[in-house]
């Protein structure tokens, strides 16, 4: 649940940091990613930001324009159509042309991308995404940024308390190339108290934390994720 909110998040939050951001969308239009981050970074609502005069927005964005150093591109990818070589053609477009080099890059999501080369119809589902997996992770590896991204939960893990490696849709295979994987859930009771329960699937960065849950806030209306007290969302 809650990965394009969360992506959004997180990409708001880079860009307010200083860091350069690349947010490459399949599924919504560039307007829609680029409304959801306004409206975090307006601290507004969905209702106030399309209620905004084009001179209310204006001063807005002025304001935040004027704060921040770093810039965010937006790109609407066709799905199943780009493979990780064209996202790299991209990147060298958007340097030579714009001078933007990304420092963090988003992919919403990699399960709308096909793998690198002629289409091979003798690949299963958990090869291609495998094969998409691993040739993302070698992107960032040769141009030394992370790049984040999503991945579906199978019908076994719709509407359970906690995600595993092996609720993930169509290819487990894929799991194997990320550095780290959260699970994402929304348990009845958290969504009374609009939380989200994320739990550490995987991680090359250390193993004691492995396995670890943690909540988050969510204000789906600003579309931003924040830190919460646990102790006091657990007593309330």
């Amino acid at each position: 649940i809650g990965k394009t909110l969360i992506m959004c998040s997180l990409a708001t939050n880079m860009v307010l940091n200083g860091n350069n951001v690349l947010y490459l969308t399949f599924e919504d239009p560039e307007n829609k990613i680029a409304a959801r981050i306004a409206q975090n970074m307006f601290n507004v609502t969905q209702q106030e930001f399309k209620a905004m005069s084009r001179e209310n927005f204006y001063k807005a964005f002025s304001g935040i324009h004027a704060k921040i150093k770093s810039r965010l591109m937006i790109r609407e990818m066709p799905e199943y159509s780009v493979n990780a070589l064209q996202i790299n053609a991209l990147l060298k477009e958007l340097k030579e042309k714009k001078g933007f080099i990304p420092d963090v890059v988003f992919i919403d999501y990699i399960g709308c991308m096909i793998p690198n080369g002629k289409p091979n119809a003798n690949l299963n589902t958990n090869t291609t995404l495998q094969l998409i997996a691993a040739q993302v992770r070698a992107l960032a590896q040769v141009h030394g940024f992370p790049i984040i991204s999503g991945l579906q939960a199978n019908r076994g893990g719709n509407g359970i308390a906690e995600l595993s490696l092996s609720d993930v849709a169509d290819s487990y295979a894929s799991t194997m190339k990320a550095d780290a994987i959260f699970g994402v859930t929304q348990p009845e009771d958290f969504q009374q108290q609009n939380c989200y329960c994320m739990k550490l699937l995987k991680t090359r960065y250390g193993g004691k934390n492995r396995g670890a849950t943690f909540l988050v806030g969510v204000d789906t209306e600003k579309q931003r994720i924040y830190d919460v007290q646990q102790d006091k969302v657990k007593n309330d």
